[in-house]
């Protein structure tokens, strides 16, 4: 398919402007436009069983329980925000 592992994180791998996050069985395609989407998609799908294309075009507002909140100028958050309530409802001093 092209894409190079990243050396840095084993789960990014890379083609072209074409980048790809993958954790066990769910993966995010980041690319310049949606036709660079698409095609890696259908190159994807080519050799594993693949859904939900029609995501393709859609911006990320969680991915593995992290919720990103995208700004104006095209700058983005990351947050964990059920994660950090698990933790203030165990350690009930850390609420105050």
């Amino acid at each position: 398919l092209g894409f190079k592992q990243s050396k840095v994180d084993p789960c990014v791998f890379i083609r072209n402007k074409t980048i790809i996050v993958c954790y066990v069985d769910d993966c995010l395609i980041f690319s310049p436009n949606e036709e660079a989407d698409k095609t890696s998609f259908k190159d994807i799908a080519s050799k594993f069983e693949s859904t939900d294309e029609t995501s393709c075009s859609q911006t990320v507002e969680s991915y593995l329980g992290i919720k990103v909140d995208h700004y104006p100028d095209g700058s983005f958050r990351m947050s964990q925000p059920h994660l950090l309530n698990q933790i203030f409802a165990a350690v009930p001093a850390m609420a105050e």
